[in-house]
Protein backbone atom coordinates (compact mmCIF):
# COMPACT_ATOMS: atom_id res chain seq x y z
CA UNK A 1 0.00 0.00 0.00
CA UNK A 2 1.24 3.29 -0.88
CA UNK A 3 2.44 5.77 2.11
CA UNK A 4 2.07 9.19 2.46
CA UNK A 5 4.84 11.47 3.11
CA UNK A 6 4.39 12.82 6.62
CA UNK A 7 4.40 16.51 5.46
CA UNK A 8 1.64 16.06 3.32
CA UNK A 9 -0.21 15.52 6.44
CA UNK A 10 0.80 18.53 8.22
CA UNK A 11 0.22 20.21 5.32
CA UNK A 12 -3.46 18.88 4.99
CA UNK A 13 -4.06 19.66 9.13
CA UNK A 14 -2.88 23.24 8.49
CA UNK A 15 -4.96 23.45 5.20
CA UNK A 16 -8.40 21.87 7.06
CA UNK A 17 -7.89 24.31 10.29
CA UNK A 18 -6.36 27.63 9.86
CA UNK A 19 -8.41 29.31 7.63
CA UNK A 20 -10.17 32.80 8.65
CA UNK A 21 -9.27 33.77 5.03
CA UNK A 22 -11.61 35.87 2.49
CA UNK A 23 -11.55 35.32 -1.21
CA UNK A 24 -12.79 36.56 -4.17
CA UNK A 25 -15.84 35.38 -5.84
CA UNK A 26 -18.46 36.35 -8.73
CA UNK A 27 -19.63 39.70 -8.74
CA UNK A 28 -23.25 40.15 -7.58
CA UNK A 29 -25.50 39.58 -10.73
CA UNK A 30 -27.44 42.73 -10.14
CA UNK A 31 -26.21 46.47 -10.25
CA UNK A 32 -24.44 47.57 -7.95
CA UNK A 33 -25.95 48.53 -4.36
CA UNK A 34 -26.61 49.16 -0.92
CA UNK A 35 -29.00 48.53 1.75
CA UNK A 36 -30.29 45.22 0.00
CA UNK A 37 -31.72 41.80 1.67
CA UNK A 38 -29.77 38.81 1.81
CA UNK A 39 -30.54 35.11 2.78
CA UNK A 40 -29.57 31.67 2.45
CA UNK A 41 -31.68 28.47 1.68
CA UNK A 42 -31.37 25.12 0.46
CA UNK A 43 -27.56 25.22 -0.01
CA UNK A 44 -27.88 28.72 -2.56
CA UNK A 45 -27.76 32.52 -1.46
CA UNK A 46 -30.44 35.45 -2.13
CA UNK A 47 -29.79 39.03 -2.69
CA UNK A 48 -32.22 41.64 -4.17
CA UNK A 49 -33.66 45.31 -3.71
CA UNK A 50 -32.42 47.54 -2.22
CA UNK A 51 -31.08 51.09 -3.75
CA UNK A 52 -28.90 51.80 -6.46
CA UNK A 53 -28.03 54.86 -8.51
CA UNK A 54 -30.75 55.29 -10.05
CA UNK A 55 -33.23 54.70 -7.11
CA UNK A 56 -35.22 51.50 -5.04
CA UNK A 57 -35.28 48.32 -6.57
CA UNK A 58 -37.97 45.21 -6.47
CA UNK A 59 -35.29 42.38 -8.25
CA UNK A 60 -34.00 39.21 -6.62
CA UNK A 61 -30.70 37.16 -7.75
CA UNK A 62 -30.30 33.40 -6.62
CA UNK A 63 -26.19 32.55 -6.32
CA UNK A 64 -25.37 28.73 -6.64
CA UNK A 65 -21.89 28.55 -4.83
CA UNK A 66 -20.87 25.72 -6.71
CA UNK A 67 -20.91 27.30 -9.59
CA UNK A 68 -20.09 30.73 -8.39
CA UNK A 69 -22.51 32.05 -10.94
CA UNK A 70 -25.89 34.49 -10.05
CA UNK A 71 -29.61 33.95 -11.88
CA UNK A 72 -32.03 36.20 -11.68
CA UNK A 73 -35.20 35.01 -10.24
CA UNK A 74 -39.10 36.23 -10.09
CA UNK A 75 -39.06 39.82 -8.61
CA UNK A 76 -40.90 40.94 -5.96
CA UNK A 77 -44.58 41.98 -7.08
CA UNK A 78 -44.25 45.32 -5.32
CA UNK A 79 -42.46 48.49 -5.42
CA UNK A 80 -38.46 49.06 -5.20
CA UNK A 81 -37.28 49.55 -1.68
CA UNK A 82 -34.64 49.18 0.30
CA UNK A 83 -33.62 49.04 3.84
CA UNK A 84 -36.21 46.15 4.25
CA UNK A 85 -35.56 43.48 6.81
CA UNK A 86 -35.83 39.51 6.26
CA UNK A 87 -35.82 36.35 8.25
CA UNK A 88 -36.44 32.66 6.84
CA UNK A 89 -38.75 30.14 7.85
CA UNK A 90 -39.00 26.59 6.57
CA UNK A 91 -36.79 27.83 3.10
CA UNK A 92 -39.37 30.59 3.01
CA UNK A 93 -38.26 34.03 3.29
CA UNK A 94 -39.97 37.29 5.16
CA UNK A 95 -38.94 40.39 3.47
CA UNK A 96 -40.46 42.76 5.82
CA UNK A 97 -41.28 46.87 5.94
CA UNK A 98 -38.39 48.73 4.43
CA UNK A 99 -38.58 52.21 2.83
CA UNK A 100 -39.97 53.08 -1.17
CA UNK A 101 -40.28 56.33 -2.79
CA UNK A 102 -43.32 57.02 -1.26
CA UNK A 103 -41.50 56.46 2.05
CA UNK A 104 -41.72 53.82 5.25
CA UNK A 105 -43.70 50.74 5.02
CA UNK A 106 -45.50 48.05 6.70
CA UNK A 107 -46.10 45.69 4.33
CA UNK A 108 -44.62 41.69 4.69
CA UNK A 109 -44.06 39.24 1.77
CA UNK A 110 -43.26 35.80 1.62
CA UNK A 111 -41.04 34.44 -1.21
CA UNK A 112 -41.00 30.55 -1.39
CA UNK A 113 -37.14 29.80 -2.81
CA UNK A 114 -38.50 26.38 -3.99
CA UNK A 115 -41.41 27.46 -5.85
CA UNK A 116 -40.26 31.09 -6.78
CA UNK A 117 -43.48 32.58 -5.93
CA UNK A 118 -44.31 35.60 -3.73
CA UNK A 119 -47.10 35.92 -1.70
CA UNK A 120 -48.32 38.80 0.42
CA UNK A 121 -48.63 38.07 4.45
CA UNK A 122 -49.78 40.11 7.19
CA UNK A 123 -48.48 43.23 7.53
CA UNK A 124 -46.61 44.46 10.28
CA UNK A 125 -48.30 46.15 13.15
CA UNK A 126 -46.96 49.31 14.77
CA UNK A 127 -45.31 52.32 12.66
CA UNK A 128 -43.79 51.98 9.48
CA UNK A 129 -40.35 51.60 9.08
CA UNK A 130 -36.53 50.96 7.24
CA UNK A 131 -33.40 50.13 8.35
CA UNK A 132 -34.87 47.54 10.97
CA UNK A 133 -33.18 44.47 12.12
CA UNK A 134 -34.99 41.09 11.26
CA UNK A 135 -33.96 37.59 12.75
CA UNK A 136 -35.15 33.60 13.05
CA UNK A 137 -35.92 31.84 16.09
CA UNK A 138 -37.47 28.17 17.47
CA UNK A 139 -39.61 28.78 14.15
CA UNK A 140 -41.15 32.17 14.71
CA UNK A 141 -39.50 35.40 12.74
CA UNK A 142 -39.25 38.72 14.50
CA UNK A 143 -38.11 42.29 13.92
CA UNK A 144 -37.17 45.28 15.94
CA UNK A 145 -36.23 48.62 15.73
CA UNK A 146 -35.70 50.69 13.00
CA UNK A 147 -36.65 54.37 11.10
CA UNK A 148 -39.89 56.02 11.26
CA UNK A 149 -39.59 58.97 8.65
CA UNK A 150 -36.47 60.92 9.05
CA UNK A 151 -35.90 61.27 12.57
CA UNK A 152 -38.63 58.96 14.64
CA UNK A 153 -36.56 55.83 15.78
CA UNK A 154 -37.85 53.12 17.26
CA UNK A 155 -37.37 50.18 19.24
CA UNK A 156 -40.46 48.35 19.44
CA UNK A 157 -39.91 44.36 18.66
CA UNK A 158 -42.61 41.85 17.03
CA UNK A 159 -43.01 38.14 16.79
CA UNK A 160 -44.37 36.63 13.62
CA UNK A 161 -46.10 33.31 13.59
CA UNK A 162 -45.73 31.78 10.62
CA UNK A 163 -48.83 29.23 11.13
CA UNK A 164 -51.15 32.08 12.10
CA UNK A 165 -50.22 34.77 9.92
CA UNK A 166 -49.46 36.98 13.07
CA UNK A 167 -47.66 39.65 14.68
CA UNK A 168 -47.55 39.94 18.29
CA UNK A 169 -45.53 42.51 20.15
CA UNK A 170 -42.75 41.66 22.43
CA UNK A 171 -40.76 43.23 25.02
CA UNK A 172 -38.89 45.97 23.39
CA UNK A 173 -35.41 45.96 22.01
CA UNK A 174 -32.72 46.42 25.25
CA UNK A 175 -31.23 49.26 24.10
CA UNK A 176 -31.97 52.74 22.78
CA UNK A 177 -34.14 53.56 20.39
CA UNK A 178 -32.16 53.19 17.21
CA UNK A 179 -31.55 52.05 13.19
CA UNK A 180 -28.78 50.53 11.15
CA UNK A 181 -28.52 47.93 13.84
CA UNK A 182 -27.74 44.20 12.93
CA UNK A 183 -28.34 40.57 13.86
CA UNK A 184 -27.58 37.37 14.19
CA UNK A 185 -28.41 34.05 15.91
CA UNK A 186 -26.40 31.71 17.79
CA UNK A 187 -27.59 28.80 19.99
CA UNK A 188 -31.51 29.48 19.82
CA UNK A 189 -30.92 33.01 20.96
CA UNK A 190 -30.47 36.39 19.03
CA UNK A 191 -28.00 39.05 19.31
CA UNK A 192 -28.76 42.70 17.93
CA UNK A 193 -26.33 45.65 18.47
CA UNK A 194 -24.76 48.80 16.99
CA UNK A 195 -26.46 51.15 14.87
CA UNK A 196 -27.73 54.79 15.21
CA UNK A 197 -29.97 55.81 17.81
CA UNK A 198 -32.12 58.97 18.74
CA UNK A 199 -29.55 61.03 20.06
CA UNK A 200 -27.49 61.52 17.35
CA UNK A 201 -24.74 58.65 18.56
CA UNK A 202 -23.32 55.40 16.51
CA UNK A 203 -23.79 52.46 18.92
CA UNK A 204 -21.06 49.83 19.55
CA UNK A 205 -23.58 48.02 22.53
CA UNK A 206 -25.20 44.18 21.79
CA UNK A 207 -28.20 42.59 23.79
CA UNK A 208 -29.39 39.19 23.35
CA UNK A 209 -33.01 38.42 23.27
CA UNK A 210 -34.12 34.96 24.94
CA UNK A 211 -37.15 33.63 23.29
CA UNK A 212 -38.00 31.80 25.80
CA UNK A 213 -37.62 34.06 29.04
CA UNK A 214 -38.90 36.89 26.35
CA UNK A 215 -36.12 39.21 27.94
CA UNK A 216 -33.10 41.22 26.41
CA UNK A 217 -30.02 40.99 28.05
CA UNK A 218 -26.40 43.26 28.00
CA UNK A 219 -23.35 41.36 26.82
CA UNK A 220 -20.31 42.73 25.97
CA UNK A 221 -19.97 45.75 23.18
CA UNK A 222 -18.13 45.02 20.20
CA UNK A 223 -14.49 45.86 20.14
CA UNK A 224 -14.23 47.68 17.53
CA UNK A 225 -15.56 51.10 17.10
CA UNK A 226 -19.20 51.76 17.29
CA UNK A 227 -20.87 51.83 13.96
CA UNK A 228 -24.11 51.75 11.74
CA UNK A 229 -25.01 50.13 8.48
CA UNK A 230 -22.92 47.29 9.30
CA UNK A 231 -23.34 43.43 8.23
CA UNK A 232 -23.88 40.45 10.51
CA UNK A 233 -23.79 36.76 10.43
CA UNK A 234 -23.22 33.63 12.15
CA UNK A 235 -21.61 30.32 11.58
CA UNK A 236 -21.37 27.42 13.71
CA UNK A 237 -21.79 28.59 16.61
CA UNK A 238 -20.44 32.25 16.57
CA UNK A 239 -21.70 35.83 15.44
CA UNK A 240 -19.78 37.64 13.18
CA UNK A 241 -19.88 41.46 12.38
CA UNK A 242 -18.26 43.12 9.47
CA UNK A 243 -17.80 46.72 7.99
CA UNK A 244 -20.29 49.60 8.37
CA UNK A 245 -19.48 53.37 8.68
CA UNK A 246 -18.85 55.74 11.60
CA UNK A 247 -18.48 59.51 11.49
CA UNK A 248 -17.29 59.58 7.39
CA UNK A 249 -15.27 56.23 8.18
CA UNK A 250 -16.15 53.36 6.61
CA UNK A 251 -14.63 50.12 7.98
CA UNK A 252 -13.81 46.61 6.51
CA UNK A 253 -12.95 45.06 9.71
CA UNK A 254 -14.50 41.84 10.99
CA UNK A 255 -15.12 40.45 14.30
CA UNK A 256 -16.32 37.18 16.19
CA UNK A 257 -18.54 37.56 18.70
CA UNK A 258 -17.13 33.91 21.01
CA UNK A 259 -20.68 33.32 22.54
CA UNK A 260 -19.35 31.18 25.69
CA UNK A 261 -16.72 33.65 27.13
CA UNK A 262 -18.27 37.04 25.72
CA UNK A 263 -15.66 38.02 24.10
CA UNK A 264 -14.80 39.81 20.95
CA UNK A 265 -12.29 38.75 18.58
CA UNK A 266 -10.50 40.51 15.63
CA UNK A 267 -10.48 38.39 12.70
CA UNK A 268 -9.13 38.62 8.81
CA UNK A 269 -10.72 42.26 7.19
CA UNK A 270 -12.36 41.62 4.27
CA UNK A 271 -10.12 41.66 1.41
CA UNK A 272 -12.25 44.19 -0.56
CA UNK A 273 -12.75 47.64 -0.21
CA UNK A 274 -14.41 49.39 3.28
CA UNK A 275 -17.85 49.59 2.86
CA UNK A 276 -21.21 49.94 4.88
CA UNK A 277 -24.99 48.27 3.77
CA UNK A 278 -23.29 45.01 3.06
CA UNK A 279 -24.99 42.04 2.24
CA UNK A 280 -24.24 39.02 3.38
CA UNK A 281 -25.53 35.04 3.48
CA UNK A 282 -24.16 31.81 5.33
CA UNK A 283 -23.63 28.44 3.23
CA UNK A 284 -22.29 25.03 4.58
CA UNK A 285 -20.22 26.62 7.21
CA UNK A 286 -18.90 30.03 4.74
CA UNK A 287 -19.91 33.57 4.72
CA UNK A 288 -20.86 35.34 1.57
CA UNK A 289 -20.66 39.44 1.40
CA UNK A 290 -21.77 41.22 -1.42
CA UNK A 291 -22.19 44.88 -2.33
CA UNK A 292 -22.66 47.84 -0.29
CA UNK A 293 -21.87 51.40 -0.85
CA UNK A 294 -18.68 53.72 0.60
CA UNK A 295 -17.59 57.09 -1.98
CA UNK A 296 -19.80 54.41 -4.90
CA UNK A 297 -22.15 51.71 -5.31
CA UNK A 298 -20.64 47.75 -4.65
CA UNK A 299 -21.10 44.99 -6.49
CA UNK A 300 -17.97 42.68 -5.60
CA UNK A 301 -18.30 39.50 -3.72
CA UNK A 302 -16.43 38.00 -1.43
CA UNK A 303 -15.97 34.36 0.27
CA UNK A 304 -14.98 34.19 4.11
CA UNK A 305 -14.17 30.88 5.97
CA UNK A 306 -14.03 30.74 9.43
CA UNK A 307 -11.23 30.12 11.71
CA UNK A 308 -10.49 26.54 12.95
CA UNK A 309 -13.23 25.70 10.46
CA UNK A 310 -14.35 22.10 9.96
CA UNK A 311 -13.58 20.82 6.33
CA UNK A 312 -17.80 21.61 5.50
CA UNK A 313 -20.96 20.22 5.44
CA UNK A 314 -21.97 16.25 5.63
CA UNK A 315 -25.79 15.37 5.03
CA UNK A 316 -25.15 12.19 3.17
CA UNK A 317 -27.74 9.98 4.27
CA UNK A 318 -26.22 6.83 2.51
CA UNK A 319 -24.07 5.64 5.22
CA UNK A 320 -22.36 3.27 2.79
CA UNK A 321 -20.77 6.27 0.97
CA UNK A 322 -18.06 7.59 2.68
CA UNK A 323 -15.94 10.20 1.22
CA UNK A 324 -12.06 10.30 1.87
CA UNK A 325 -10.13 13.04 2.67
CA UNK A 326 -6.85 11.69 1.36
CA UNK A 327 -6.59 10.06 -1.74
CA UNK A 328 -3.74 8.69 -4.64
CA UNK A 329 -3.43 9.94 -7.69
CA UNK A 330 -5.01 8.00 -10.47
CA UNK A 331 -7.95 6.60 -8.01
CA UNK A 332 -11.34 7.11 -9.09
CA UNK A 333 -14.39 8.30 -6.91
CA UNK A 334 -17.36 6.26 -7.65
CA UNK A 335 -20.82 7.98 -6.61
CA UNK A 336 -23.10 6.14 -8.95
CA UNK A 337 -23.07 2.80 -7.25
CA UNK A 338 -24.64 4.72 -4.16
CA UNK A 339 -27.36 6.88 -5.88
CA UNK A 340 -28.06 9.91 -8.03
CA UNK A 341 -25.09 11.84 -6.46
CA UNK A 342 -22.79 14.38 -8.31
CA UNK A 343 -19.41 15.41 -8.26
CA UNK A 344 -17.83 18.92 -8.26
CA UNK A 345 -14.44 19.34 -7.82
CA UNK A 346 -11.77 23.06 -7.09
CA UNK A 347 -8.22 22.98 -6.92
CA UNK A 348 -7.14 25.18 -4.01
CA UNK A 349 -7.08 28.43 -6.55
CA UNK A 350 -10.75 27.84 -7.02
CA UNK A 351 -10.31 26.86 -10.82
CA UNK A 352 -13.08 24.41 -12.05
CA UNK A 353 -11.72 20.72 -12.18
CA UNK A 354 -14.91 18.96 -12.84
CA UNK A 355 -18.55 19.50 -12.34
CA UNK A 356 -21.34 17.13 -12.06
CA UNK A 357 -19.78 13.86 -12.39
CA UNK A 358 -21.04 10.60 -10.87
CA UNK A 359 -17.73 9.47 -11.42
CA UNK A 360 -14.34 10.74 -11.58
CA UNK A 361 -10.86 10.01 -12.30
CA UNK A 362 -8.27 12.23 -10.17
CA UNK A 363 -5.04 12.73 -12.47
CA UNK A 364 -4.61 15.99 -11.14
CA UNK A 365 -1.08 17.25 -9.78
CA UNK A 366 -0.73 16.69 -6.43
CA UNK A 367 -2.31 18.95 -3.51
CA UNK A 368 -5.69 20.06 -1.85
CA UNK A 369 -8.84 20.06 -3.85
CA UNK A 370 -12.50 21.13 -2.59
CA UNK A 371 -14.98 18.91 -2.95
CA UNK A 372 -18.89 19.59 -2.96
CA UNK A 373 -21.53 16.50 -3.85
CA UNK A 374 -25.17 17.35 -4.86
CA UNK A 375 -28.07 15.00 -4.69
CA UNK A 376 -31.03 15.42 -6.78
CA UNK A 377 -32.50 18.46 -4.48
CA UNK A 378 -29.21 20.23 -2.64
CA UNK A 379 -25.14 20.14 -1.52
CA UNK A 380 -25.17 17.85 1.02
CA UNK A 381 -21.71 17.38 1.58
CA UNK A 382 -18.62 19.54 1.21
CA UNK A 383 -15.03 19.09 2.17
CA UNK A 384 -11.39 19.21 1.47
CA UNK A 385 -9.26 16.35 -0.45
CA UNK A 386 -5.66 15.78 -0.22
CA UNK A 387 -4.29 14.09 -3.47
CA UNK A 388 -0.94 12.61 -3.54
Amino acid sequence: MRSIPFFLFLCYSVLANAANSWTSVADFGGTARYTAVSFSSGGYGFTGLGEDASGYKNDMWKYDPVADVWTQVASLPSTGRGGASVFVLSQSAYIVAGKDSSGPLVENWKYNTVNNVWIAKADLPGSSRSLATGFAVNGDGYVCCGLHGSQQYLNDAWRYDVVADSWTAINNFGGSKRAFAVSFVCNNEAYVGTGYDSSNNYKADFFKYDPIAGQWTSIAPLAGNKRWGATAFSIQGAGYVCCGFYNNIFYNDLWEYDVQNDTWISRTALSGPTRSHSSAFVINGYAYLFGGANTVFLNDGWKYEPANSSVGVNELTNSLLTIPQVLARGQELRLSDFGNYKLTVFDAKGNLICRDKNQFTFNESAGIYLLSIRDDKKVVYTGKLLLY
